[in-house]
């Protein structure tokens, strides 16, 4: 359910009414609960808490285990339902938690940041990163909700705001040549960007690419992996700069999108010319650390155990146009090794 007003409360109530729940374990934020504690306060049944200091290096196997012997000592039940409130790296990791707890339980996710509203909250993937590996463990699992309350948005910094935008172009490239085009519009400067300046018709427009292409493959065999455009070679750049803590996920795969994209020209699905523009858009957007030598091959031996890489080979979906994408085809170590440094080079 999209609930794009200050109703979520209401909403809610008369959801879990109709379910009957009557307890709920919340899996929140520690941030959103300082900042929206009237939300909890008012939440309409009864409800124990987890607070969790999110961030990507928390996103690991010892805080699933916290998580569910947190449970244990709740005497949490599976008719209990896990509710996520936050971010993505709280849908993905309390999600991954309500599968595995006495073998599962109903989830129901709260997006609080824009990035989890477009993408993490949907889907039904779970995960956790393991020796720097993204979601290196991780399910599925299709017994979830979703409620949406862009009023969670008036408290996020820009800073998260750019990173929901590099989600946002990669819906663009892979299924949308009109949202590309209005991504053009927004400014370059980070400090200047707020939520009014993304209207909701462009959430929703994500939240339906990401819906349609789930629908078609929900355990992410086939058409689906067009939704990890710009995520191999994105995933392995905020890994390598998760300790400095200076890019979010959003700007890591929106430089994964340029670098994806150079290999889609090398292959010829994709006009060199193409590639450029693409960079061109991205790049004053979401600029490229630099990197070393070292840098780039430690990024590849990380895309080397990519789990969506098939039969020992590196799988990627390729950009073919603008607003298309083809879902799974191979590529080489020199091809991804030039495509790092195609996102340093001038012109």
């Amino acid at each position: 359910m999209i609930t794009h007003n200050d109703l979520l409360v209401n909403d809610l109530e008369q959801f879990l009414t109709e379910n009957q729940v009557r307890r709920a374990v919340i899996i929140a934020d520690r941030e959103v609960c300082q900042l929206h504690g009237n939300f909890f306060r008012s939440f309409p049944c009864n409800y124990c808490t987890y607070p969790l200091k999110v961030s990507e290096t928390k996103k690991n196997w010892q805080e699933i285990e916290k998580i569910m012997k947190f449970m244990l000592r709740e005497k949490i039940t599976t008719d209990t339902w896990l509710v996520n409130v936050g971010g993505g790296v709280i849908c993905d990791m309390g999600s991954l938690s309500a599968t595995l707890y006495k073998r599962g339980m109903h989830v129901l996710n709260i997006p609080t940041t824009l990035l989890s509203m477009i993408d993490a909250a949907w889907g039904g993937k779970t995960g956790v990163n393991m020796s720097k590996v993204k979601n290196a463990i991780g399910t599925y699992n299709n017994d979830y909700h979703v409620f949406i309350d862009i009023s969670f948005l008036k408290t996020l910094p820009a800073k998260e705001l750019w990173s929901a935008v590099g989600e946002m172009f990669k819906y663009a490239l892979i299924a949308d040549k009109n949202l590309w085009k209005k991504l053009g519009t927004l400014p370059t400067s980070e400090k200047m960007i707020n939520m009014e300046m993304i209207p909701y018709d462009w959430i929703q427009t994500c939240i339906e690419i990401k819906q349609h292409f789930v629908l078609q493959d929900f355990r992410d065999t086939g058409i689906r992996r067009v939704l990890n455009a710009g995520h191999t070679l994105g995933h392995a750049i905020e890994s390598l700069c998760a300790n400095k803590n200076i890019l979010t996920h959003g700007h890591a795969v929106a430089l994964g999108l340029i670098a994806e994209a150079y290999i889609s020209a090398k292959q010829r699905f994709l006009p060199m010319n193409t590639a450029k523009e693409i960079k061109s858009k991205i790049l004053p957007l979401f600029p490229a650390p630099r990197l070393s030598s070292r840098d780039k091959t430690i990024m590849y031996h990380l895309i080397e155990n990519d789990k969506k890489n098939n039969h020992g080979k590196i799988c990627l979906p390729l950009i073919q146009e603008i607003g298309k994408c083809s879902p799974l085809q191979y590529t080489l170590r020199e091809e991804i090794l030039e495509a790092f440094s195609f996102l340093e080079e001038s012109g």
